[in-house]
């Protein structure tokens, strides 16, 4: 899965090993949304397929939150703490989806714990996160 990962600490290599190795707390993927179910237990789960593999995307939705409806935005990224029920609303199978958030293993799978998700973006929004992520590397 490419994307772009922050938060990270060394995992006790040496700096004269060739490999760097880190381990990724958040993340940030952009990628077309492959598969959409609801749970009982008020969460939404998507999929995220960026080309080079699938990730599961969680959103956690509130009672609250489907009551108002509000959703907050930071920089232009719809945040989940105050929307999660607009967010997920939002998320249709086939659109163009960015999410960042916490990795996370559950039930052997590895899944991201969206903490921001932004959908129906500009096909030429996938050109430039890869541009963006590549000029970080």
């Amino acid at each position: 899965m490419r994307g772009r990962a922050s938060e990270g600490e060394g995992d006790g290599t040496k700096a004269s090993e060739t490999k760097a190795s880190f381990v990724a707390r958040r993340v940030e993927v952009c990628g077309f949304v492959v598969e959409k179910r609801r749970r009982k237990d008020s969460k939404v789960i998507f999929t995220v397929d960026d080309g080079s593999g699938c990730v599961e995307c969680v959103v956690w939705t509130q009672d609250g939150d489907a009551v108002s409806g509000e959703q907050m935005e930071l920089f232009g990224i719809a945040s989940t703490a105050d929307g999660a029920a607009a967010v997920a609303r939002d998320i249709r199978v086939g659109s163009l989806a960015r999410v960042q958030g916490r990795i996370r293993d559950w039930n052997g799978r590895r899944q991201i714990n969206a903490t921001a998700v932004q959908v129906d973006l500009d096909p030429n929004e996938e050109l430039l996160f890869w541009l963006d992520a590549s000029l970080e590397i």
